[in-house]
């Protein structure tokens, strides 16, 4: 029974996040990510990592897709319909696939010959934790043994933030 769920929790994610990509209707693009979300909080609960999903439902579910939400809904002009039309692809996002193509068929490959390799732990170490489940212990730990890992994803936030005010800021210049 638990494995039906883990795949169903791993259907849901990739599922999710193809629609998430190929839709055009930007408010379903945003339930297609809640679903994105909600699963891969459902794999960071069956890995034991249930401080993180915890983390991943507040924080994102509860806070970012809201926001989110809220910003398409007060921002967008008077349109007809409710589901608004995301704008239609440049030409040159040809050019744009074609550079990003290596990058995804490596880091793809990279999953591939990692996977067999990762020795993964017993139940009972899962259900464990490598560090016990205090919150104390996961503050030190991100602050000590894993401070890289934390800046680096403090970097690819900043990232992701400064992207989303160019666009924000190119969207509102047309």
């Amino acid at each position: 029974m638990l494995s039906i769920a883990f795949y169903g929790a791993i259907s849901l994610t990739a599922l999710s996040v193809l629609y998430l990509a190929l839709t055009r209707q930007l408010v379903r693009a945003a339930f297609g990510l809640f679903a994105a979300f909600v699963g891969l909080a459902a794999l960071y609960a069956f890995a034991g990592a249930d401080v993180v999903a915890a983390s991943q439902v507040v924080v994102y579910v509860g806070g970012v897709l809201v926001l989110l939400l809220f910003g398409v809904m007060l921002t967008q002009r008077a349109v007809p319909s409710a589901l608004m039309q995301l704008p239609s692809a440049p030409r040159s996002s040809l050019r744009g696939g074609l550079l990003a193509a290596p990058v995804v068929i490596g880091v793809g490959a990279a999953l591939v010959i990692a996977f067999p390799r990762t020795v993964f732990g017993s139940d009972q170490q899962l259900l464990a934790g490598p560090t016990g489940a205090s919150l104390r212990q996961l503050g030190l730990l991100s602050l000590t043994d894993f401070l890289l890992a934390f800046e680096l994803l403090s970097i690819i936030l900043l990232v992701a933030l400064l992207g989303a005010a160019s666009l924000s800021r190119t969207a509102n210049n047309d």
